[in-house]
């Protein structure tokens, strides 16, 4: 679908579309095209119900779904055959608090690694609060080590910020410059030093190192930006100031990490804890009877 997608991303590019965004669109309109293997105009209404349906039992994400429809929506509508998907349904997404990995898993973690380049790249991205995509995006010039800064261009919703570049990621980036020597792409392929890295080649070496760091919680390369948040806020950052190194748009984006933070609930006492220590004292637990059904 060579002429088609060129058709696509110009099509995205007039209406300001976001990079990320016409990359996953045109990627969601090639795997359908890839799955019947034709064009994707000459599909019919009970192909695209069928594709849907596919994803539905592929166990994919809602998420994930989602964006394979508004691509679907997006290339139809734009050769005027918008009928041809169904209309859909979708559950809202419960709101989650982010997690996050504390002190010792993220310590953990990289005394696990002894690859120089992906170690540095697991440093800038909890080190610097940023997204996969954004290190990925990392250009020598983009580092300030005067200043201590990261300039991070063309982020989520086509913003740029500054957020800070920490000494040991400015150690762990002068031994990375000296070995590797980039030129384009901070973090290059190794099979063409033209192009970037592969986030999936990353997102899977991070799961194998928490695996040998012993960690048993499902982790993902994200929560090093949840921890980067979470971890200045209980050190005493305010909010505002976390929510210009995120690049958040909205405060109420950046709020989320108030309830994520943990460290702070170690100084509370439970009320039933006061209660029994004016009743009690320091006397142990006694008087207990045997089980017994309610």
């Amino acid at each position: 679908m060579g002429q088609l997608r060129e058709n696509m991303i110009s099509e995205m590019l007039v209406k300001g579309y976001a990079p990320s965004t016409i990359e996953s669109y045109t990627n969601c309109i090639r795997f359908l095209a890839c799955h019947y293997s034709r064009s994707p105009l000459l599909l019919s209404p009970d192909d695209i119900h069928d594709f849907l349906l596919f994803l539905r039992t592929s166990n994919k994400s809602e998420s994930t779904i989602h964006i394979y429809y508004e691509s679907m929506k997006f290339f139809y509508n734009m050769h005027d055959l918008g009928g041809i998907v169904p209309k859909i349904r979708f559950v809202r997404r419960r709101k989650r608090l982010p997690e996050t990995l504390n002190d010792v898993e993220i310590l953990g973690i990289l005394d696990q690694c002894s690859d120089i380049r992906t170690k540095t790249m697991l440093v800038m991205l909890y080190s610097s609060g940023l997204r996969l995509s954004e290190v990925l995006n990392l250009r020598l010039s983009d580092l300030d080590f005067v200043r201590k800064t990261v300039f991070v261009r063309d982020s989520k919703n086509n913003k740029d910020r500054y957020t800070v570049l920490s000494s040991y990621a400015e150690e762990m980036l002068s031994i990375y410059l000296k070995i590797h020597r980039p030129t384009g792409f901070l973090f290059y392929s190794p099979r063409d030093p033209a192009r970037k890295l592969s986030c999936d080649c990353i997102q899977r070496r991070f799961k194998q190192l928490a695996s040998r760091a012993g960690i048993g919680k499902n982790v993902h390369i994200h929560m090093l930006r949840h921890s980067f948040a979470t971890h200045l806020l209980e050190n005493g950052t305010d909010i505002f100031t976390i929510m210009r190194l995120l690049g958040h748009s909205h405060i109420q984006t950046t709020l989320v990490y108030l309830h994520a933070k943990t460290k702070d609930l170690a100084g509370i006492t439970s009320p039933l804890d006061v209660i029994i220590q004016k009743t009690r004292g320091d006397r142990p637990v006694d008087g207990l009877l045997p089980f017994q059904d309610c």
